[in-house]
């Protein structure tokens, strides 16, 4: 159907469903993942188009597009630019920090230089500051890691489905340690000792992933 249709109409959409792990969701592919947060972005985007999906997709909750919308930003020449405060916003939007940037929806900061790699990108950019100002904003290639092509801008979009905001997170870990003390009750009235120290490394080991996400 999305094959038809594109062939009439250029500016349709293939938003392909997600695939169902029942482990780590950071090993669900990334192809996948790109293709989704591609077409979401044009969703976000207030023009005419045309989305082909699956029924279980129109089902399924997704989070407020005011929230895409808020981790959405452009980075211009000439724009005073806060690597902390970015860095942060980044982190809450599902990028990956790391040394070497090497695929997409990652990022690295080395003295006043930014290196990222956007979901919806074809190459990764380098981005130089001169004191808080953007100096320069280059491509650059991921193998050899030297810069290609300057451009004016970067449109930065978030890097998974599901924004971590760091109020979030700490609601999320307040309720997971409330709902855990009544699980304590209810296992040690039964007596239960070895299904409590399991349930309470699951419980640590969650709010730990969360904290790590959310960089509390």
């Amino acid at each position: 159907m999305y094959e038809d249709i594109s062939f009439f109409y250029p500016n349709t959409y293939l938003f392909p469903s997600k695939e169902i792990v029942f482990y780590n969701i950071d090993a669900i592919s990334g192809d996948l993942r790109w293709e989704r947060l591609k077409v979401i972005r044009e969703i976000v985007r207030q023009s005419r188009k045309i989305i082909v999906t699956a029924v279980d997709n129109l089902t399924s909750s997704y989070i407020p597009i005011e929230l895409y919308r808020e981790y959405t930003f452009k980075i211009v020449l000439g724009q005073q630019l806060s690597l902390h405060d970015i860095s942060a916003k980044l982190i809450e939007s599902g990028y990956e920090r790391i040394s070497t940037v090497v695929l997409k929806g990652q990022f690295s900061i080395r003295g006043g230089i930014l290196d990222i790699f956007p979901p919806a990108s074809s190459s990764p950019y380098r981005i130089e500051l001169f004191g808080d100002e953007v100096d320069s904003i280059r491509t650059f290639n991921i193998e050899t890691q030297k810069s290609i092509d300057k451009v004016q801008s970067v449109e930065v979009f978030p890097a998974k489905e599901l924004i971590l905001k760091k109020e979030n997170v700490e609601k999320a870990v307040e309720r997971i340690y409330e709902d855990f003390k009544h699980q304590q009750v209810m296992f040690s009235s039964k007596k239960d000792k070895e299904r409590l120290e399991n349930l309470s490394l699951n419980v640590e080991k969650s709010i730990e992933d969360l904290k790590g996400k959310g960089k509390l």
